[in-house]
């Protein structure tokens, strides 16, 4: 998946888990740990969130305009039911009774 044209020198990895918890595994607690240790040697350290997290109905393959509005929300209004990180997450029925701004 290519960058947003609007971003320049911006890496988008997008990938769809069934669980918050199955994916924080992945990420921190595999050999994929390993690696995410050493991105601060890759990418440049931003003061702001640079990933996102959020609930998609089954079977819906996000867009790329969909992972950018949800990481613009999440940038602007910290995190909700509608965008979140690891450490404030938000449960499914959080998400379904949550109104975006």
């Amino acid at each position: 998946m290519r960058a947003p044209s609007s971003v320049a020198n911006t890496l988008v990895n997008l990938s769809i888990w069934e669980t918050v918890e199955s994916l924080f595994k992945f990420t921190y607690n595999s050999k994929h740990a390993q690696v995410y240790e050493q991105r601060a040697d890759w990418f440049k350290q931003r003061n702001r969130p640079n990933y996102v997290l959020y609930w998609a109905p089954s079977g819906q393959l996000p867009t790329e305009r969909e992972v950018k509005e949800r990481l613009d929300h999440l940038i602007q209004h910290g995190p909700s039911p509608h965008a979140f990180t690891f450490k404030s997450r938000f449960s499914i029925e959080e998400m379904l009774a949550f109104e975006v701004e």
